[in-house]
């Protein structure tokens, strides 16, 4: 992408008022599809940059928008629609076009596929149009307690969980860009005592590859003594028995060979072919078994929350930043903003999808911005050098520790800085325009 925004090039004669639209920054260091409602727009945009889709189905308008990294995006209505003409051959044929669908117990978008068992509302199978077979299944359950905390059971046995049961299940289109599927019913132990009810939403968006879930429960009996032993959790399960486990550990992907996992941000499931990552969205305790099973704890002991929401990502490459984006809450709506010189553009850029940028901020002397501050975190595990681009050239830059001491001064050549970053290292970056 060019840097920057073009001028706007001078116009004779009468100048029309500027269009009113809908306006987007992204402060995350990865480009970010957003599939957002237009209804604030007379019409929907043309399909050009920013615009990667747009639609309407039953009056709904949505629009699917490539904000650039550390940059803005603008939509504006296209050329307006008669109100008879509305649903009509263009929006049917954008609806058409649209992978999205909502049906029965099926969700799908471009990257997955998700049937829900008709019987218990938990999640039967995830899968890919790469490879064919199940990849993950995912149910609601409550651990009971063992009879006695001394006694010898068998911590992995399935009759130590609760069973689902759906009384249930609707499915529905958000709009032309996202569906959901809702399954409403109870959790009961081995003798059909009736523990708690449960709602469970799950939510596909048009060019996400993250599968969201909203859980809710009631619970009629809450769990009691150790929180490893009695608890209520989003269970996950996948098919391959070869792929390896990795926790997210301050943002970074670390092997985990562990029981007990503490990971708030991912759990990545990675084989040679596949992966498959689970995002808590800030719950940090999860409980393991075997090779290809795992709890994510949402009710132990004590806990009062019983609302959780939880995201699955399909092939995700940077779990780090798929997490951040799973824990983001995306804007419904963009902000009513005047069209700018260009509809879409960005102020600083990194090359390498490896690092995270953390923070940013300005370096100001007497009150005048004189330069930038970055923290820059490498998350897979790998040495790295890569340029970050600002939008204003650069005349000096310098790697410093977090008490301002140097470390290192770094090449510059116009408006590129070259970093060289340890695997896992945080480093900051102090850059003078």
């Amino acid at each position: 992408m060019a840097p920057g925004i073009e001028k706007e090039k001078p116009r004779r004669g009468p100048q029309k008022e500027a269009a009113t639209g809908l306006f987007f920054f992204n402060p995350r260091s990865q480009r970010l599809p957003w599939p957002v409602d237009a209804q604030n727009l007379d019409a929907l945009p043309e399909v050009a940059p920013p615009v990667l889709a747009a639609a309407e189905l039953d009056g709904h308008k949505q629009v699917l928008v490539q904000v650039p990294a550390m940059g803005f995006a603008w939509i504006g209505p296209g050329q307006e629609v008669p109100a008879a003409g509305r649903g009509g051959p263009r929006a049917r044929k954008a609806a058409k076009e649209s992978p999205l669908v909502a049906e029965a117990s099926e969700l799908r978008n471009e990257y997955f596929q998700v049937h829900v068992h008709p019987t218990t509302g938990a999640i039967q199978s995830i899968q890919s149009y790469a490879i064919r077979g199940n990849r993950l299944g995912q149910q609601l359950a409550m651990r009971l307690p063992p009879p006695d905390e001394l006694g010898d059971v068998d911590a992995e046995a399935e009759e130590n969980y609760s069973v689902m049961a759906a009384d249930e299940i609707s499915a529905s289109m958000l709009g032309p860009m996202a569906g959901k599927i809702v399954s409403r019913g109870r959790l009961m132990d081995r003798e059909g005592n009736r523990l708690a009810r449960f709602v469970q939403t799950t939510i596909a968006r048009r060019g996400s590859p993250i599968l969201e879930l909203q859980i809710e429960l009631d619970i009629k009996r809450l769990p009691e003594g150790n929180p490893w032993a009695s608890y209520y959790a989003a269970r996950f399960a996948w098919s391959d028995e070869t792929a390896d486990v990795f926790q997210g550990v301050g943002l970074c992907r670390q092997p985990s060979e562990g029981k007990f996992i503490e990971a708030p941000h991912f759990i990545d499931i990675r084989s040679p072919r596949t992966q498959l990552t689970v995002f808590p969205c800030g719950l940090p305790y999860h409980r393991r078994f075997g090779i290809r099973k795992v709890d994510t704890l949402l009710v132990v002991p004590g806990e009062t929350a019983r609302t959780f929401r939880l995201g699955i990502g399909v092939d995700v490459r940077y779990a780090a930043h798929a997490a951040i984006d799973a824990l983001a809450m995306l804007p419904e709506t963009g902000r009513r903003e005047p069209a700018p010189q260009s509809p879409w553009g960005w102020l600083f850029h990194l090359d390498c999808r490896n690092v995270l940028a953390t923070h940013w901020g300005p370096l100001a002397v007497e009150g005048r911005a004189t330069g930038l501050q970055v923290r820059l975190l490498e998350t897979e595990g790998r040495r790295a050098e890569l340029v970050l681009r600002s939008f204003r050239p650069v005349a000096s830059a310098r790697k410093v520790d977090f008490v301002g001491g140097l470390q290192s001064e770094l090449p510059v050549e116009g408006d590129q800085i070259t970093i060289e970053i340890g695997p896992r290292e945080w480093a900051q970056v102090e850059a003078s325009f």
